[in-house]
């Protein structure tokens, strides 16, 4: 079962090194200001940052749209399976199940298991060594699964067919301990928070509890093959709380 611990650690674990850039600040909480060194890009969500009178009210009523919707879960980062199941029976319409499963050693993939299933109904999955950082000049030192930018990410979003206005629930199999670092790849790129969700139990308890599930083979898309040139319907922001070695550099030295 994932909990608080396992969203923490997946967090702070995540190596975000893209177009050569390091991770320089993290807090205790998701849900609290990060601390960003002097002259940091500090853009981020009005839940981390000091916002104007109106911009926190407009945050404020969103989050109050999404609990009118989806009473069991929104505005929540952890949710039970239980809530994800009611959610997915009372609307799954709004609803996207992104499997988060990646596994640091062994011989498991989570990629081909997806793939080959069983998966929770509808639901997409986000390979961190795809959806990230490569070539010279993104990635010059070839780092793995470092953090897109924010054209890979959206292009991607519009691939597996999930808007801005989507509640996304990230979820992972027993075993793969990882899988809040996709919920913190959604994060930094900007999705709504009052509509990102970490599901507290793993696919196999989904099943236990009789939530929907699918069997059939599936291919999932290939971040080589997107159209990073093409207008995107996702917005998307770049990772706020990044910065890039020349600007370590500038500090240390």
């Amino acid at each position: 079962m994932l909990s608080a611990r396992h969203l923490l650690s997946g967090c702070l674990s995540y190596a975000i090194v893209a177009r050569n850039v390091v991770v320089t600040g993290f807090s205790s909480s998701p849900l609290s200001p990060l601390t960003l060194p002097s002259g940091a890009d500090r853009t981020c969500s009005n839940r981390f940052t000091g916002s104007s009178a109106a911009a926190r009210y407009s945050a404020s009523m969103k989050m109050m749209a999404a609990a009118a919707s989806y009473p069991g879960i929104a505005g929540k980062n952890l949710v039970s399976v239980q809530d994800c199941i009611n959610a997915y029976n009372h609307d799954p319409s709004g609803i996207v199940f992104v499997d988060g499963s990646w596994y640091h050693r062994g011989a498991r993939d989570g990629r081909s298991e997806f793939e080959a299933g069983p998966r929770i109904k509808g639901a997409r999955y986000v390979d961190m060594d795809d959806i990230c950082a490569k070539g010279p000049i993104r990635n010059p030192k070839n780092l793995p699964h470092m953090m897109p930018d924010k054209e890979l990410f959206a292009a991607a979003m519009d691939a597996f067919e999930i808007s801005n206005d989507d509640h996304v629930i990230v979820y992972g199999k027993e075993g793969a301990v990882f899988t809040a670092r996709t919920w913190f790849l959604f994060q930094q790129c900007g999705h709504d928070q009052s509509k990102l969700h970490l599901m507290q139990g793993s696919m196999e308890e989904w099943i236990e509890r009789g939530g929907p599930v699918e069997e059939k083979p599936t291919t999932v898309i290939n971040a080589d093959e997107l159209d990073l040139a093409k207008p995107t319907k996702y917005q998307a922001r770049d990772p706020p709380n990044i910065i890039d070695m020349r600007g370590i550099l500038d500090v240390v030295q």
